[in-house]
């Protein structure tokens, strides 16, 4: 039996734009993770309620490149984490896929920090959200 998926992405706005508009974008499909051809198994996972805020490089990095604490880019599919999540765990908000690539202020650890790129707007509308997360076993 063939299933056929549509490869959409959820931004945190919550526009839904096609993968194609997401380079190395990813979907979640019965706790596996599929990429372009190869699905993988994401693994065990623990539940959490945490709130999750938006950032925006208007408010943080104006005039440079965005870098998070993982050395990576700011984009989309990374996440300012907990400081007691490794950098590079995978956590799963919603259906979307998020790596751990930015730390969160001292003054706000125990929260996650969705990236926004420029929608300053988006990220003030967001706001704060107690939302559920799942955190894959790194």
């Amino acid at each position: 039996m063939a299933i056929l998926l549509a490869l959409f992405l959820v931004h945190p706005a919550g526009a839904i734009a096609p993968k194609s508009e997401y380079p190395g974008g990813l979907i979640v499909y019965q706790n596996c993770l599929l990429a372009i051809s190869n699905p993988v198994y994401l693994g065990e996972y623990v539940k959490i309620v945490a709130p999750v805020t938006a950032y925006t490089k208007i408010e943080t990095c104006p005039r440079e490149k965005c870098i998070t604490a993982s050395g990576k880019a700011a984009d989309y599919d990374i996440i300012a984490c907990p400081r007691e999540l490794p950098l590079g765990t995978l956590v799963e908000i919603g259906e979307t896929i998020y790596e751990c690539g930015d730390r969160t202020h001292p003054r706000y650890d125990g929260r996650f920090d969705l990236w926004f790129g420029t929608d300053y707007r988006g990220a003030i509308k967001w706001g704060k959200q107690l939302l559920t997360i799942k955190i894959y076993k790194h």
